[in-house]
């Protein structure tokens, strides 16, 4: 798996090679978050509870957080639902002292001047959802169920920081042991430069992508029905 703006995902099974792409848009990169913003410093990077506060680590150790990078967004969500701030369905609950309250608008409060809107909680939704659908859709696809999983990759620089519990909390990633997923960076960007200096690998490379069977995820059966199903924490 590569996460990021499209999710691409490719099934090995018994020799083949079956892939999606999945629109998973900005949101895990901290694009249409309302507080979002790149890895840099002040970003909030991770978001914890401890003894019912809000306690959350920032880039560039006493900066003052000024926003949410990728990883911060997905720990917000995680500890958010953990912690029964949002229900299933993900909607903000009231009565906790992180979360504030305008009329119908609710956020949840995860240092001054930073907060996690109802509005980015869906946008959060909705890109786990469409990489969990593309999940669901190869193992559909193979005959497979998710314990079946081996080993899972997840390469990419977003990819390189999420907290791997919070990824499995939100129903991002399957319910797997951690041992089984495996972060390996920026692999796309290591394997241009492999394939730069050997010929030998260029021609693997070929060999690899011929074998690639490509699913087009909106014209499978049922890609809707799992998306919508994806959306909530069951």
């Amino acid at each position: 798996m590569d996460i990021g703006t499209n999710t691409e995902i490719s099934l090995i099974h018994r020799g083949a090679i079956t892939c999606v792409s999945a629109p998973s848009g900005p949101a895990l990169e901290g694009g249409h978050i309302g507080y979002g913003m790149r890895a840099a410093e002040g970003a909030i990077e991770r978001v914890r509870m401890q003894d019912g506060r809000i306690e959350i680590q920032v880039i560039g150790g006493d900066a003052e957080p000024v926003g949410l990078c990728g990883s911060g967004v997905l720990d917000a969500l995680a500890v958010s639902y953990k912690a029964g701030l949002l229900n299933r369905h993900g909607r903000i609950r009231s009565g906790h002292p992180a979360v504030r309250e305008d009329g119908d608008h609710r956020e949840i409060t995860l240092a001054p001047g930073v907060a996690f809107t109802q509005n980015d909680v869906r946008a959060v939704q909705l890109a786990k959802a469409a990489i969990r659908a593309g999940i669901d859709c190869l193992l559909g696809e193979a005959g497979l169920e998710e314990r079946a999983i081996e080993r899972i990759v997840i390469a990419g620089a977003f990819g390189a920081y999420i907290d791997l519990e919070s990824a499995v909390a939100i129903g991002l990633l399957p319910d797997l042991p951690l041992e089984r997923i495996e972060q390996v960076g920026n692999a796309a960007g290591i394997g241009v430069r492999m394939t730069l200096v050997s010929s030998a690998l260029r021609e693997r490379a070929r060999r690899l992508a011929t074998r690639c069977r490509y699913l087009e995820l909106g014209s499978l059966p049922g890609f809707q029905r799992i998306f919508m199903r994806r959306i909530g924490f069951e």
